[in-house]
């Protein structure tokens, strides 16, 4: 009897106990604690343990359900990262924005490690335009390409045994991105980047196709490549050329969307001449059977010459404006001087 009235006495000091921390500190993810004890049946002073240790911060329930995973979705959406960081790290324990990635993510494109290879354009072609509606109907195309920061550092890719993030030049350099068995190729990594011979890229070169229509509009991602920029505008030009005859070839492409009208991205200065090489090569005609003349050649100072296929290249006009700017500021100190010349010389 004695001993029954000690375990009595001591399950209501933990229990007392247990609701003395619950009602006294803001614990992360409570309501997933619970739901674990239930499941795993936990006993009362476990129960209390692990309130303890998610009170310290040595332990995160992760058991997250649908409706969870859908909220922090749209918090991350309408109020973007920082909004589901604070979140995360609140009481509520709202689910991290690296977990939440693999249910955004609509399609799984195949990034580009070392050199741009057509088949992963191609493949990338494939699962983002093969799905069509019933009201899908050809348009033209716009190729577009920019740069995005990146955070500058490796990972590995399991599904393929690969090191990512190495700039597009550490294919001449390297005999394989791939890990393998050992350390060898992770080594070799390391010294060719001690040495300057490869590089980590520090931006990722993305290119997209937009369809120009009514349906699907919207740019779409065909390339991810880890880039370092330095590069020639030949090298630059090549990666153009791999976009459209990829896109030329691909059932996926122009047989099922439409051909490239444009060519577009910003000012970069390897870009500019690639697009030039690209897109000044045929100059357009009355009898030219593109059918653009008829909208575009009688537009006084017009420049009527195109890629082999009618494509125009169209750079950033942002860029062009700042030029602009920048030359119309140097001609306006250049005569400020030369007033303030002037007038030194009759007023000395």
């Amino acid at each position: 009897m004695l001993k029954a009235n000690r375990r009595l006495r001591i399950h209501q000091e933990t229990w007392q106990k247990l609701l003395e921390l619950v009602g006294t500190h803001d614990i992360y993810g409570m309501h997933r604690i619970f739901k674990n004890a239930k499941r795993r049946h936990w006993s009362v002073e476990h129960l209390l343990e692990m309130l303890q240790k998610a009170k310290e911060g040595s332990y995160r329930p992760k058991n997250f359900d649908d409706f969870e995973y859908d909220l922090a979705t749209v918090i991350y959406e309408l109020g973007g990262g920082a909004a589901l960081h604070a979140l995360h790290h609140s009481p509520f324990a709202f689910p991290a924005i690296s977990t939440i990635t693999e249910r955004r993510q609509d399609f799984k494109i195949r990034v580009t490690v070392g050199s741009l290879a057509i088949s992963d354009v191609m493949f990338n072609i494939e699962t983002m335009f093969k799905d069509v509606g019933p009201e899908h109907t050809k348009t033209g195309i716009t190729l577009s390409m920019d740069e995005i920061a990146s955070d500058g550092r490796l990972c590995y890719f399991p599904e393929t045994d690969e090191i990512v993030g190495l700039c597009e030049h550490s294919v001449k350099e390297m005999c394989s991105h791939k890990m393998g068995k050992n350390l060898d190729i992770m080594n070799a990594v390391r010294r060719a980047v001690q040495e300057g011979t490869i590089h980590v890229g520090q931006e990722v070169l993305v290119a997209a196709f937009s369809r120009n229509g009514k349906t699907h509009y919207g740019a779409r991602v065909v390339l991810m490549l880890s880039t370092c920029k330095m590069g020639s505008f030949k090298d630059a030009a090549l990666i153009i050329q791999i976009l459209r005859e990829a896109w030329a070839l691909s059932p996926y492409g122009e047989a099922l969307h439409g051909p490239i009208l444009s060519i577009a991205s910003d000012g970069d200065p390897k870009r500019r001449p690639a697009l030039y090489l690209h897109c000044m090569v045929r100059e357009l005609k009355p009898d030219d059977n593109l059918n653009l003349f008829r909208h575009v050649g009688k537009l006084t100072g017009f420049n009527l010459w195109t890629g082999s296929h009618g494509e125009t290249q169209d750079l950033d006009y942002k860029h062009n404006m700042k030029r602009a700017c920048f030359t119309y500021r140097l001609l306006e100190s250049f005569v400020d001087s030369f007033i303030r010349c002037l007038q030194a010389a009759v007023h000395p």
